[in-house]
């Protein structure tokens, strides 16, 4: 039997190279690791305020093809619809207005393998022309379905771009200097880390 001896080190006890050494060593080791809970909390939360019914959240944030961030849901709450169609329509419509909400057929669901926004995600459509002046209506669900579409692709790309710069502080020198230290991990003179 033999007893090895190994002087270990806390991060402030590395000279410059060697922290960088352990910094580096760390992001690639806990990468795929990244907790993402809060930000998945957040957009869930800044969905519903919008407006938007049973939200569940689609993300992929790792900088490759197909990655963005998108939504499926039940659709949007009246009052966010109504101040849609009063914007094309004019004020004092509320009845027409809810007529034609009343009808409408709207829901957002992202089909395929890929995570980013689309405006083919939303359906919307108004289900019975029979009883509106045909033509006035397409304009008018035309121009709110392209508002929605917007409003939609708008939030899922500032939602992204949180998402992203999340991780990329998560990956910060700064923030991965503040764990190491904090967590009181060890290291070898190299700059490893010790186990």
């Amino acid at each position: 039997m033999r007893t090895i001896r190994t002087k270990v080190y806390t991060f402030n006890e590395l000279n410059k190279e060697e922290q960088e050494t352990a910094i580096e060593k760390f992001r690639n080791d806990n990468y795929e690791h990244i907790s993402l809970d809060m930000f998945e909390e957040d957009c869930l939360n800044t969905i519903k305020e919008k407006g938007f019914k049973d939200a569940d959240l689609l993300y992929s944030l790792s900088y490759s093809q197909g990655d963005g961030l998108s939504f499926n849901s039940s659709g949007l709450e009246n009052s966010v619809l109504v101040s849609f169609f009063a914007e094309i329509m004019g004020e004092n419509k509320e009845k027409q207005i809810q007529v034609l909400i009343d009808n409408l057929d709207f829901a957002i669901k992202v089909t395929g393998r890929y995570a980013f926004s689309s405006a083919s995600d939303i359906g919307f459509d108004l289900e019975d022309y029979n009883h509106y002046n045909t033509d006035n209506c397409n304009e008018v669900v035309s121009k709110v379905r392209e508002r929605i579409e917007n409003y939609y692709l708008d939030l899922c790309k500032e939602l992204e771009k949180i998402g992203y710069a999340e991780i990329e502080y998560f990956n910060s020198d700064e923030y991965i200097k503040e764990t190491l230290i904090a967590n009181e991990y060890e290291f070898l003179s190299t700059g490893k880390m010790f186990s």
